[in-house]
Order: C-alpha cells, then sequence, then structure tokens
C-alpha cells in the first residue's frame, strides 16, 4: 500500500489556490477544499457573529474542527489540502496573538509533507467580496506571516510562481516528485 502523502497548498484567499486544486482533482488527485469560505457563507445566513472580523476564535474553532477532519480523512497516496489548520494559526500571528495551546499542539502532531506550496500575492488576480474582505496590503501582511507559520513548523515553504494553472499544478507535482 503507497504512503500517505499530505501536501498543502496555502497562502491567502484570492491568490489561486483554488484554481490549482481544481486542476489537480481533475487530473485525478484526491483533494480537499478550502472550507473557511462555506463556514462565512453559512455564519452570514445564520447572522452570527462567529466570522473571522467579529470572532477569529469561535470562527478559527470552527474552521479547525473541519480542517483536522480533512486531515483524518486522507488515503494512501496522494492528498491535496487547500489550506490547513496551520493557515488559522497564521491569522493570529497576524494579528500579534498567541493561538490556543491545543492548536499548536495539532499542528505539531499532524504533520503534512515537508515542502509546502504557498501562493503569493498576484495583483493580476486579486479580488475580494463579500467574504474575502482583506484589502490588497492586508494580503501582503497576510501572506508573511503563513511563510513565517509554516517555517516556525519546520516546513520547507516553496512559492509557486505566476502562470498559468496548468503550469503552476506541474510545478507542485514536480516539487513532490522531483
Amino acid at each position: 500500500m503507497p504512503e500517505t502523502k499530505r501536501i498543502v497548498l496555502g497562502g491567502g484567499p484570492g491568490t489561486g489556490k483554488t484554481s490549482i486544486i481544481e486542476e489537480l482533482e481533475k487530473r485525478g488527485f484526491r483533494c480537499y477544499h478550502e472550507i473557511s469560505r462555506q463556514i462565512i457563507k453559512e455564519q452570514m445566513a445564520l447572522q452570527t457573529d462567529v466570522l473571522p472580523w467579529l470572532n477569529l476564535d469561535a470562527f478559527s474553532g470552527l474552521v479547525i474542527e473541519e480542517r483536522i477532519n480533512q486531515y483524518n480523512d486522507a488515503m494512501p497516496g496522494i492528498n491535496f489540502y487547500d489550506r490547513t489548520f496551520i493557515d488559522s494559526l497564521a491569522y493570529y500571528y497576524k494579528d500579534k496573538k498567541f493561538p490556543p495551546k491545543q492548536w499548536m499542539d495539532l499542528a505539531k502532531q499532524n504533520l503534512f509533507y515537508k515542502n509546502v506550496f504557498i501562493t503569493a500575492p498576484w495583483r493580476d488576480i486579486f479580488i475580494n467580496d463579500h467574504e474575502r474582505r482583506e484589502t490588497w496590503e492586508q494580503l501582503v501582511d497576510l501572506h508573511r506571516h503563513f511563510v513565517f507559520t509554516y517555517e516556525k513548523f519546520g516546513y520547507n515553504v516553496i512559492i509557486i510562481p505566476e502562470k498559468s494553472i496548468e503550469e503552476r499544478a506541474d510545478f507542485v507535482l514536480e516539487n513532490i516528485h522531483g
């Protein structure tokens, strides 16, 4: 039976992660999709304050719970993740807060493949909307915190170049197998 590889595509909102994940899925890979946006939509419909800009702790708790479920759902072979619970920790560092210890422990105990692929802010594809409220400047700052957080947990951060979706997916695959 093949080894279980959990490959991270991390980075800020609106940087192309989801498009790359969708391309990898089309190629037959098992992919776990971003869940933050869905949780935001659900919480807005319920008119709660469990939103990243109103109650980061409660929102992050829901996100991390779902991301742990995704982690535990991995199958033998390659599994791609559109963000992980480590991305959630980066938001705490950005706000100059310390994440709860149990979340730090999760990040230390539930490991991903050593190379983490991060999509950097790319002005040509950046858009914000009702769920993505970050400005360009906030996104650039957040990017620094994603890199810092993954490196803090011992991962090798690889920035995905600004190319076509197909070329970006190829780049990720080359840097897993290569």
